[in-house]
């Protein structure tokens, strides 16, 4: 069945991989799927969203909580975008059997990768905490920044690789791996080309809303972090399916595909 894309999955062909088209199809698929999609994430999150607007000290002990229902989310999303991608429906029973499937897994990644971008700035932590000079917290802070994004750059399609072809936590981080070598800067261009403005844009809108309606602020930033982390799950799906074509010279719907 058709999804109303193009035969071509909105371009890029084979064996190129164009931060251009990293963005043209991050923001196609996220408009074509914009509504089940915030839906999910608008729905999974709303009782997390009420105990923060009702008892913030009482949301922050639900910090794993979070973690378990941006999983959930994360899945759907994953599944629906790349579905998107091969031409197919977004079909909820479809995601939701996926999700099932694969939560296991994508949780652990998700943790995993948390944990070292942790250990990246556990010495800027240290040297902020110390009397050492300010110079030297500065360039541990930027070392520390630097090798959190190559952490997140390296990995940013273990998501995907655990959903999709059904891996285990270190097969998928391996695999992501794989994928993303010989691609790190174009990923990282993307990554940040694509994050930055929307969150910028978002930032720009907080502050407006508090200024003209801050009864308001509550639902821009619940509705904001909810878009951000949408487009960010689409951008990871892209990302992938851009990655196979470009080091694996095939279509993510060929009869060799591991999607299936």
């Amino acid at each position: 069945m058709s999804n109303g894309f193009p035969d071509n999955r909105f371009g890029g062909g084979f064996g190129e991989f164009r931060v251009s088209t990293i963005f043209s199809l991050t923001a196609k698929t996220t408009l074509a799927l914009f509504v089940p999609f915030i839906l999910t994430a608008v729905v999974a999150h709303a009782p997390l969203d009420i105990l923060a607007g009702i008892s913030p000290s009482m949301a922050k002990s639900g910090v794993w909580l979070e973690v378990f229902v941006s999983t959930i989310v994360g899945c759907i999303v994953t599944f629906g975008a790349v579905q998107a991608l091969r031409g197919k429906l977004f079909v909820w029973r479809d995601a939701l059997q996926r999700t099932g499937s694969r939560f296991a897994s994508v949780l652990g990644v998700s943790v995993a990768i948390g944990i070292l971008v942790f250990l990246c700035a556990i010495p800027a932590i240290i040297a902020a905490f110390s009397r050492d000079s300010t110079g030297l917290v500065v360039i541990l802070g930027l070392a520390a920044a630097a090798a959190a994004c190559y952490v997140i750059i390296r990995f940013q399609v273990s998501v995907p690789v655990a959903v999709m072809e059904k891996k285990g936590i270190f097969s998928s981080l391996s695999r992501a791996s794989a994928l993303s070598e010989g691609y790190r800067w174009q990923i990282f261009l993307a990554f940040f080309g694509v994050l930055i403005p929307v969150v910028l844009a978002f930032v720009a809108l907080a502050e407006l809303v508090y200024r003209v309606a801050p009864e308001l602020i509550f639902w821009v930033n619940l509705f904001g972090s909810d878009i951000i982390g949408v487009i960010g799950n689409v951008l990871a799906a892209v990302v992938y399916d851009q990655l196979r074509g470009a080091k694996e010279g095939i279509d993510v719907d060929s009869p060799g595909s591991t999607f299936d």
